[in-house]
């Protein structure tokens, strides 16, 4: 889990707050000798599945702000040409 989280550049806080445990628990859990048991890996997989749907909302507003202002950029680019 712990090689997941820093691959993609998930703080120990965000999969805290998902989760709904504190940051501690979730190194615990990473860093722990015995493997996690069933209960806490499902708890930890919910959390990823609700970080990726945050991102994937987050890159969905990105990409519609990026539109908006690549449309008025296109829209200045055409009114300096008339000039």
């Amino acid at each position: 889990m712990r090689n997941f989280r820093l691959k993609h550049n998930i703080s120990l806080k965000e999969v805290a707050e998902a989760a709904g445990k504190s940051p501690q628990w979730i190194s615990q859990l990473e860093l722990g000798p015995a493997p996690a048991n069933i209960r806490n890996q499902y708890k930890m997989m919910q959390a990823f599945q609700l970080l990726i749907l945050n991102r994937q909302r987050t890159v969905a507003r990105i990409e519609e702000d990026f539109n908006k202002m690549k449309r008025l950029l296109m829209e200045e680019e055409a009114e300096w040409k008339a000039l």
